[in-house]
């Protein structure tokens, strides 16, 4: 598993990371993975911006996040950042198929559709909570079958989000958004529409109605990267995507993606990457 946003590479298959810091709300910029991420919050109220979309994340709110899309939260002033990640590989998914597929089906559409779990008991709530302490403590202990042991809590865990799907709040309102925030969403809305083709500032600029300084001042303000910067990096984990799984050839893949040179292409996926793509296949074989 990679993740570009630390530019570290993980071993393991599964990864629970916990934060328990109230003071460190700082600003989180956009970022991605080639992994899924459950995001389980237990502080009182932020925003987690997936995508173009924004969703109000509360205390015991489940937060899916599939590999390859964008996002970040974003803490609110008097928020908390108490937070369990959960990181698994694709193939966790794969194999839960080879067990039970309408487990697998349910579990895919948490990630694909639903975005946010938001339970309405506190009975649930507390039962989800327990869960997902209880497999947080198996990730820092060390004992025999380790792995083995995180994975089958891991489906349990999916299991009970299944179960609790009935307990849901069906009302979710969402964040009303600034001026500024409504401006970066769309142009991340028309970004992810247009990134295979070539893109410039002044084309966005014509979309949307706004002056280059504006944008360019607005986006990096929000996002904490520019707007080409932030084209460049939809196109790469495109690339990374296809590199993955596809057998095209990696000139087409710089094509399809919405690079017009291939060297462009692989100095810029070699500096994020810290390799070229023809290197990064072989890694994967």
């Amino acid at each position: 598993m990679y993740d570009p946003y630390t530019n570290k590479t993980f071993g393991d298959d599964i990864l629970i990371n916990r934060a328990d810091d109230s003071k460190n709300t700082t600003k989180r910029w956009d970022h991605y993975h080639d992994f899924y991420e459950i995001y389980y919050y237990y502080g009182n109220e932020m925003n987690y911006f997936i995508d173009n979309k924004v969703y109000t994340v509360k205390k015991n709110d489940v937060v899916f996040i599939q590999p390859y899309l964008f996002h970040r939260t974003v803490y609110r002033s008097g928020s908390t950042r108490k937070r369990i990640l959960i990181l698994f590989h694709p193939k966790i998914l794969e194999y839960i198929k080879t067990l039970d597929e309408p487990l697998h089906h349910a579990i895919s559409s948490l990630f694909s559709t639903k975005k946010i779990l938001s339970l309405s008991s506190v009975k649930s709530k507390q039962l989800l909570h327990n869960f997902i302490m209880r497999l947080y403590e198996t990730s820092v202990q060390s004992s025999s079958y380790q792995s083995l042991k995180m994975q089958n809590d891991l489906i349990n865990l999916f299991i009970t989000f299944d179960d609790l799907s009935s307990d849901e709040v069906k009302d979710k309102s969402a964040p009303m958004l600034s001026s500024k925030e409504k401006l970066v969403s769309n142009v991340i809305e028309y970004i992810n529409h247009n990134y295979t083709y070539d893109i410039t500032l002044e084309t966005i600029c014509e979309e949307l109605f706004v002056s280059k300084y504006y944008l360019c001042h607005t986006f990096k303000e929000t996002t904490g990267v520019t707007v080409i910067n932030f084209v460049n990096k939809k196109r790469l984990s495109e690339a990374e995507r296809l590199l993955r799984y596809s057998s095209q050839s990696i000139t087409d893949i710089c094509h399809l993606v919405g690079f017009n040179s291939i060297g462009h292409f692989i100095n810029l996926f070699s500096k994020y990457y810290d390799c070229t793509p023809g290197t990064f296949r072989k890694r994967l074989q």
